[in-house]
């Protein structure tokens, strides 16, 4: 297609949903990664400092909408050993297609899912100085 030219909204529309599942950014209705949240972490906002330090290191740093300096939270738990597939505890491991999503098996519970997103934080932390924080709302605490 032209440069500058409107695609057919079909056209348009399937183009975005091949990308995202390309991606691992959709959810699947069946397999391995279809129970999941989708994204896990935000994008953890950084100081100058950290920025420097993230981009000499080969990470992304974005600017959000707000002016605000963030990293990727994907980069960060993949340089601490995180992996796409891989198990975390229990019932609970990294999607096939992302280390950013979390997917929950038969034997996930609420309890070790939190566990998990608070451990993977924390290696993080403890890693970096940069704080990750759950996307996904724990009720009833």
């Amino acid at each position: 297609m032209q440069l500058g030219i409107r695609p057919p909204l079909a056209e348009a529309a399937a183009a975005v949903v091949a990308d995202r599942k390309a991606r691992g950014l959709s959810l699947p209705s069946a397999g391995p990664d279809a129970r999941q949240v989708g994204s896990v972490f935000l994008n953890p906002p950084v100081n100058a400092a950290q920025a420097e330090r993230l981009r000499a290191a080969g990470s992304p740093v974005f600017s959000d909408g707000y002016g605000r300096l963030r990293g990727s939270a994907g980069w960060l738990l993949e340089r601490c050993g995180y992996g796409p597939g891989q198990r975390l505890s229990p019932g609970v491991r990294c999607s096939t297609a992302r280390t950013l999503t979390v997917t929950a098996g038969e034997q996930a519970t609420a309890a070790a899912f939190w566990l998990t997103l608070t451990t993977m934080s924390q290696r993080v932390a403890e890693s970096t100085g940069i704080a990750l924080h759950p996307e996904p709302a724990r009720l009833g605490t």
